[in-house]
């Protein structure tokens, strides 16, 4: 390496020192990299979004708990739907409710893959409900499925609660709500209007406008204008001055001297 090349390298190091840069591109004085994100700090979404995993018969893997099951009655024939009478309360007709075959309670239990951390979310049935939901959050459990073809997905506390769950993100540290995923998973138009028009908060809530005050429709008699201008208490302006204040108290007593019913002749004085 050249002196110009370990005069450079060296001049990389510091400027890299000064600034808090801990590149190793920059470092090693080799050519700069693009900046990068800090590892674990999570990307720009405002919601993270939970993908379905299926599990396939006599298939295990290792989980670990990112909140509560969310249950809904669903109509299983076909592909599951949630029913749309049940959900809104009546709001919204259930075209499925017409078949012949009952709608049954259907669980979304929200997952961190243990391999790789990926939120995902597993089907489950109402008759491990109660197993399900014992588990606690963060947990590490085990996801399988029997051998039969007509065997559910079953979600059951690891043999081995290590290695235990760990996270630098906020979003993930809180339990998580499926809402937002469960909407694009179903794909009915009708319950994303519905839902967005009636279940959502918006940020800030518009101040109503002030209503104008009433005018009286009675017009106002001139003696009362003229009394009250002359028995009004003599105010002093914040901007005045102390002579003006005093000049203009003082012909304000004038002219209500010249107005009173004694000065001109009207009733008479008192001895």
């Amino acid at each position: 390496m050249s002196i110009y090349a370990l005069a450079l390298s060296s001049e990389l190091r510091l400027r890299a020192l000064r600034a808090g840069v801990h590149n190793p591109h920059l470092v090693s004085g080799a050519t700069m990299a693009l900046k990068t994100k800090t590892p674990g700090g999570g990307g720009e979404k405002r919601r993270v979004h939970f993908v379905h995993l299926p599990t396939r018969n006599n298939q295990t893997w290792h989980a670990h708990v990112a909140g509560p099951c969310h249950w809904y009655t669903c109509h299983t024939k076909g592909r599951t739907k949630p029913c749309l009478h049940w959900l809104t309360d009546g709001e919204l007709v259930c075209e499925r409710c017409a078949s012949t075959t009952p709608p049954e309670d259907i669980g979304y239990q929200p997952l961190f893959r243990e391999v790789d951390g990926r939120p995902c979310f597993v089907v489950v049935h109402d008759y491990s409900r109660e197993k399900i939901d014992q588990l606690r959050f963060h947990s590490r459990v085990i996801v399988g499925r029997g051998a039969e073809q007509s065997d559910g997905v079953y979600v059951i506390p690891a043999l081995n609660a290590r290695p235990l769950y760990e996270t630098s993100r906020e979003e993930f540290r809180r339990e998580a709500d499926l809402t937002e995923t469960l909407l694009r998973v179903w794909g009915l138009p009708e319950l994303i209007e519905w839902y967005h028009r009636t279940q959502r908060v918006p940020a800030s809530s518009p101040v109503p406008p002030v209503a104008p005050a009433k005018k009286s429709a009675k017009p106002v008699d001139p003696m009362y204008v003229a009394a009250h201008e002359r028995w009004t208490p003599d105010t002093v302006p914040e901007s005045t001055s102390g002579e003006e204040a005093i000049q203009a108290a003082a012909d304000r007593a004038a002219l209500r001297a010249a107005q009173s019913p004694h000065a001109n002749g009207k009733l008479p004085k008192k001895g």
